[in-house]
């Protein structure tokens, strides 16, 4: 069989949104349930809240519309200043034109729109093999790419009323609070590849930007009078959602195990019918500056005892490398999705950066993935 053309590459707007929306449909995600992350009416409406700037690259066969990627930009810690990086991501590429060298154009199409001395990062599904071999076969000119560790996503379900194990006193921020928080985010953020700059007016617009968030979301725990852990719990629905189409057998026993709880807990929300979503919150600056699991554990208790009843299911929580928070969400019952994390580096070599503190402890915000 005589090999297909490539895909060809260029920028696509909010004209194509119905195309991209088929597509994304077109691609679900394979776990102990098959979904997808729902982006109608509006697909354009996440990368506009979380990103300052941010490009989409469409692959065609011909004139069709076959694939598509994105480049995400913000600010965060290269390793010896702040300044702009990328998340590389949000690729999908529709299942019968796969095998056409995706990931090489595409990557080669995407460093065109990265500046020439830049530094980001991608994720890649630890099980997609596929996705992972080729990605390990790519190679595309002054651009180096290293895999920098594992980020892992804690699915928190949440299933009943945990009791505090800190003794601390958890509430949520108020106006009053920022100068604290932001003192407290600082701490924890220093040396942190990819770490936001934080700022008093920087935290309040990011607050009130992003659609059913604000600064009430955020939880702040004390012990004393001292602020010693925050982090924010975004209901991202207004912008995407995690839709089900069908369980596997291991999602139907999770399925199972969830409705029991419910009976016996009654404050455990249904898990969705295929074709329905599940209501989750993302943790997002998350930042506990000592590293004590035991303070993000009573914050993260707090948040699922605060939506317990109200139609939440689960809260999603993610860890880079050896992180020593990863013991917090130990209380709770936990679907794991780990990905390979990778940083891609264009014009800037990766050698002095790997001998940083920072190389060893990345900060991922869920709100990006």
């Amino acid at each position: 069989m005589a090999a297909r053309a490539p895909l060809t590459f260029r920028p696509i707007d909010r004209g194509d949104s119905g195309r991209m929306l088929a597509i994304n449909r077109a691609c679900p995600i394979e776990a102990d349930f098959t979904f997808f992350f729902d982006r109608e009416p509006d697909f354009w409406a996440w990368p506009e809240a979380v990103f300052d700037r941010h490009v989409y690259l469409g692959g065609f066969a011909g004139q069709d519309l076959a694939a598509y990627a994105m480049l995400g930009f913000s600010q965060g810690w290269l390793g010896d200043r702040y300044g702009e990086l990328f998340y590389a991501g949000d690729a999908r590429v529709l299942p019968a034109e796969r095998g056409r060298g995706f990931t090489q154009d595409a990557g080669a199409s995407l460093r065109e729109q990265m500046p020439s001395r830049s530094l980001g990062y991608g994720i890649i599904k630890q099980g997609n093999d596929r996705a992972l071999g080729a990605f390990r076969r790519a190679s595309w000119p002054d651009t180096e790419v290293q895999l920098l560790g594992t980020l892992e996503v804690a699915n928190v379900l949440l299933l009943r009323r945990i009791k505090p194990r800190a003794g601390l006193v958890v509430r949520r921020a108020r106006p009053q609070d920022l100068p604290a928080m932001v003192a407290l985010m600082r701490r924890a953020y220093e040396q942190r590849l990819f770490a936001p700059p934080i700022t008093e007016p920087g935290l309040l617009a990011d607050a009130q930007g992003l659609p059913g968030f604000g600064l009430d979301c955020y939880y702040l725990a004390f012990r004393g009078d001292e602020l010693v852990g925050a982090l924010g719990a975004w209901d991202m629905d207004p912008v995407r959602r995690t839709k089900v189409l069908r369980y596997g057998w291991r999602g139907h026993a999770i399925r199972l195990a969830y409705q029991a709880g419910g009976l016996v807990f009654r404050s455990a929300a249904p898990l969705p019918l295929p074709g329905q979503s599940f209501r989750a919150l993302t943790i997002t600056r998350m930042a506990v500056p000592s590293a004590d699991p035991a303070i993000l554990g009573d914050l993260l208790t707090a948040v699922a005892n605060d939506h317990l009843g109200r139609g939440y299911h689960m809260m999603h929580v993610a860890f880079c490398g050896d992180d020593p928070l990863r013991p917090a969400v130990a209380p709770f019952m936990v679907q794991r999705f780990c990905s390979d994390l990778f940083v891609i580096a264009r014009g800037i070599e990766l050698g002095p950066l790997r001998r940083t503190s920072a190389w060893r402890s990345p900060y991922v915000d869920l709100r990006f993935i």
